[in-house]
């Protein structure tokens, strides 16, 4: 086992501090490309394969089953990604659909939609009660 809680938390704050400054090249209208930055939405996928060097399954059998003493680790970075990934789409930071997608896909979150019934009283005549 290549990992431990340290390992995986040192990785975890490279990576943070990478998508905070990533920057990507941007040609602006003279001609002349500047550099942007271009704060990136953590994801889980990318930490593990560029920054841990190991398959997402296998972080998430980690968060699953301790063997290893990694599960609170593993479960801490997992709530701080959705909560990014949350806060990026309540504030306008990065693509609101692919979010959303994600959220639905990973997180098993869904729109739900309010039904509302309302019932009025309703008055039966069935005939002459002699009959």
């Amino acid at each position: 086992m290549k990992h431990t809680e340290e390992s995986i938390a040192e990785a975890w704050n490279k990576y943070i501090d990478w998508c905070k400054g990533y920057t990507e090249d941007h040609a602006t209208g003279s001609g002349k490309v500047v550099k942007v930055n271009r704060v990136q939405v953590p994801t889980i996928g990318e930490f593990c394969c560029d920054f841990l060097d190991v398959e997402t399954e296998t972080f998430r059998v980690w968060g699953v089953e301790d063997h290893y003493g990694l599960s609170a680790t593993v479960k801490r970075i997992k709530s701080m990604v959705k909560s990014k990934k949350m806060a990026a789409l309540v504030n306008g930071r990065g693509n609101t659909t692919g979010l959303i997608f994600d959220l639905k896909a990973n997180y098993g979150m869904k729109e739900t939609a309010i039904q509302e019934h309302r019932w009025e009283s309703v008055k039966i005549d069935i005939g002459d009660e002699k009959s």
